[in-house]
């Protein structure tokens, strides 16, 4: 299955998502890929103290093979790194975006889930990403500017791309009851003014742990086991195991539109 993680703001804290559901998945047996999207400003590799040598700059530039470029994440899930601070993966043509995609898309057969970590916004790179998904997540957090900017991103997947389903992931709240508000106001607004499917998945407490977690670049689930934010986690992990995926191991037809 390929689920896409996308915001429509930055600073919401959606890598640090993807890379505790991606160890707690890996932890239940399932063989988990994180693909680095964010091009230009990846940073999957440094919340996990890595130093990969290649990433997907090199894999677009004819430098290396994308097999050679994937790397053990020490977390139990493999990771498909990108390059930050290079301009000319900000923006990349359409040709090329088709070509990476479809790169990428001769590993995917060997992974049980990908995890695709997108950058924030809605760049042609970051729609492209979320056209290839099973799954679409979008991270938010109560702030206002990151409400709106997930309603713009839901609108651009559903009126270009025709794309319905999404998922939502609340983020940094105070309790259950603050994230669940956050999540269905916004699946009520998206359904009433874009006819969207809309569906609230679960919600992250605000905790100091993941603060630390950052600082000493480890994954909080592991390196904070019985913190408030892990136990969120684990509920939001739960979830996704029960998805099921829609080609198994096929990724044919998705890339077919790439």
């Amino acid at each position: 299955m390929l689920s896409s993680f996308s915001s429509g703001k930055g600073g919401v804290g959606k890598t640090i998502v993807v890379i505790n559901l991606a160890a707690l998945l890996a932890g239940k047996g399932r063989q988990v890929l994180v693909v680095d999207c964010d091009l230009g400003l990846a940073n999957v590799d440094i919340l996990l103290g890595l130093r990969p040598r290649q990433n997907l700059y090199h894999v677009l530039k004819d430098e290396a093979d994308i097999r050679e470029v994937v790397i053990d994440s020490g977390a139990g899930f493999d990771l498909m790194p990108a390059s930050s601070g290079v301009s000319d993966m900000v923006d990349i043509s359409p040709e090329d975006q088709g070509r990476l995609i479809s790169q990428l898309g001769t590993l995917f057969h060997q992974y049980d889930l990908v995890l695709l970590d997108t950058g924030a916004g809605i760049s042609s790179p970051i729609i492209r990403f979320n056209h290839v998904a099973h799954e679409n997540i979008i991270l938010l957090t109560p702030e206002p500017t990151s409400i709106t900017d997930a309603y713009a991103l839901i609108k651009v997947l559903k009126t270009r791309l025709g794309r319905d389903g999404f998922h939502l992931v609340t983020n940094v709240v105070k309790d259950k009851n603050e994230g669940l508000g956050v999540g269905k106001n916004l699946a009520r607004v998206a359904q009433r003014f874009l006819k969207a499917n809309t569906f609230y998945l679960g919600h992250i407490v605000e905790d100091e742990s993941v603060v630390q977690s950052v600082r000493k670049q480890k994954v909080l689930v592991q390196a904070f086991p019985k913190a408030a934010a892990t136990a969120c986690f684990k509920d939001l992990a739960g979830k996704i195991m029960t998805w099921t995926p829609r080609d198994e191991r096929d990724y044919s037809r998705l890339f077919a539109k790439a």
